[in-house]
């Protein structure tokens, strides 16, 4: 008898429910959904990713394809290498580099240096190698004007028509892949702050996305 009873205290035990493992269980739930909640709006390795944009798995392939860029760009040379801009706010499947105009050009002009040829080439050359971009967006910046002034259109369109035609003519990029846009001086790097370093090209990735990149693949991109 005494056997019986042990067998039924232990069979009443094993059916019953610890309070703590089924609350740790709940909090443990919680946290991965606002850790979801976090990645499905967020900048990873400095390529816009947001949920309303595409399905998880879309976001997954952004993630991946700036990944693998930026990993192709960390093996360039320093002193070539332009540096990943994830504080504007671009939209989604996008990935921005900054190059500093005093490095690409020769003082008070839009031509490009010998070395800041070898800079533009040396990028071109890695977004050759890769076949997950859709369009390339050049982008030239200038000083912020003074108040009364008008905004240095002229200059900034040189910058980024330089630095365009170095990635067609020296890294053999299609040139319809590629668009220029001149900002002047309406993008400084630090509001209220007149800086020499606001003198620059940004290269700006875009991403394929859905039914873009099969359509791409048709055209031969």
């Amino acid at each position: 008898m005494a056997v019986g009873r042990r067998d039924g205290v232990r069979s009443r035990t094993t059916n019953r429910i610890n309070p703590y493992i089924a609350t740790t269980d709940v909090m443990i739930a919680l946290v991965l959904v606002f850790v979801l909640m976090l990645v499905s709006s967020a900048v990873v390795d400095g390529v816009a990713v947001d949920a309303a944009d595409g399905d998880g798995g879309e976001r997954l392939t952004h993630i991946l394809q700036a990944a693998a860029l930026r990993a192709a760009v960390d093996q360039m040379p320093e002193a070539f290498r332009p540096v990943l801009d994830s504080t504007r706010n671009d939209p989604a499947g996008t990935q921005r580099w900054r190059f500093s105009g005093g490095r690409l050009f020769a003082p008070g002009t839009s031509d490009l240096t010998a070395d800041g040829r070898e800079t533009v080439r040396a990028f071109g050359r890695v977004l050759a190698e890769s076949s997950t971009w859709r369009r390339i967006r050049v982008e030239g910046h200038t000083r912020v004007t003074q108040p009364g002034e008008l905004d240095d259109w002229d200059s900034s369109a040189l910058f980024a028509s330089a630095v365009v035609r170095e990635l067609v003519e020296g890294a053999e990029l299609e040139p319809w892949w590629l668009a220029v846009a001149g900002r002047g001086g309406q993008v400084p790097l630090e509001q209220g702050r007149d800086d020499p370093q606001d003198e620059r090209v940004e290269i700006v990735v875009e991403y394929c996305m859905g039914e873009q990149c099969a359509r791409d693949e048709v055209q031969g991109r």
